[in-house]
């Protein structure tokens, strides 16, 4: 076996374990509504993986308790545009953030129609 291969694949494996203690650490943080730490943690997650919409929901949320409500809206945004169908609630935070930041006219126009499919689904 090629040590480099060996090497590359140690390396992954340390990322993955790193990754796995952030996720515990995030799921912890998110149980005790500590959003400081929560914006810390999907930080450090969104620098390993940036294509995880859970990480982006995290930090939006994080973004928004912590009454940061462009960035929220940001990453709610990118939420949305990885995963459209599994975060409805990526919508409401962003239109509640653009509601609050007073841009009616966006929140007005934003694309909510997955998440009222959800809802109808959900009443069933």
């Amino acid at each position: 076996m090629n040590l480099n291969y060996k090497i590359h694949r140690r390396e992954e494996s340390l990322v993955e374990y790193y990754e796995k203690a952030l996720k515990k650490k995030l799921d912890k943080a998110i149980d005790e509504n500590n959003y400081t730490q929560m914006l810390i943690l999907s930080n450090e997650l969104i620098e390993i993986d940036s294509s995880e919409a859970f990480y982006y929901y995290t930090r939006g949320i994080a973004k928004y308790k912590l009454n940061n409500l462009t960035d929220a809206a940001a990453d709610f945004t990118a939420c949305i545009n990885m995963k459209p169908n599994d975060f409805p609630d990526a919508y409401y935070y962003r239109g509640i953030c653009k509601f609050n930041m007073n841009d009616f006219q966006k929140a007005a126009k934003l694309n909510c129609e997955p998440a009222i499919i959800f809802i109808q689904e959900y009443k069933n």
